[in-house]
């Protein structure tokens, strides 16, 4: 999942370096391809705490699905104990990769509108991917089995897939 963010990342400074300056100050992506430390560098450097028993925390203390705040220094919070209740199988893996494109926006400085934002373009974007097949052209890219798909974020799909299909985890609709 992490790779899938990280090419999406790669695009979208590509087409943010092709604006031109007005262009890039009114950009919602103008806080992350910016500075002298942009999304990209975030994403190298940062994991996710993956909260599979209970709710991520926001500064106030509030349960949340992801949060910038998490008990590991260097790392933001994922919860899939809260994600999988409002997820479907066929939206889940494009959920996750645009809530943690939002979460590593907040590390730029973006706001909660920002991020939002952020997240929907990414949200667009990654509802046109076939996950499965970008996990299978890594894997063969690699010639290793886990490229893609190890780690805690293929702990946390996995959880969230079997949350979903578990009865006591019911789905909230809007």
């Amino acid at each position: 999942m992490g790779r899938i963010v990280l090419a999406w990342a790669y695009e979208q400074e590509r087409e943010f370096n092709g604006l031109s300056d007005s262009e890039k100050l009114t950009s919602p992506f103008a806080k992350l391809f910016s500075g002298s430390k942009n999304f990209i560098d975030v994403i190298k450097e940062t994991g996710f705490e993956i909260r599979f028993n209970g709710p991520c925390l926001d500064a106030k203390g509030t349960p949340v699905e992801g949060s910038i705040y998490s008990s590991k220094k260097g790392f933001l919070c994922l919860s899939p104990f809260l994600m999988a209740p409002k997820l479907t199988e066929q939206d889940f893996e494009a959920e996750t990769a645009a809530l943690m494109v939002h979460e590593l926006s907040h590390v730029l400085g973006a706001d909660e509108e920002e991020a939002n934002e952020i997240q929907k373009f990414a949200l667009w974007d990654f509802h046109k991917i076939d996950f499965l097949d970008v996990y299978v052209d890594l894997r063969m890219l690699s010639g290793s089995n886990g490229i893609g798909l190890g780690g805690p974020i293929k702990e946390a799909l996995m959880m969230i897939r079997i949350m979903y299909n578990t009865p006591q985890f019911e789905r909230q609709s809007d």
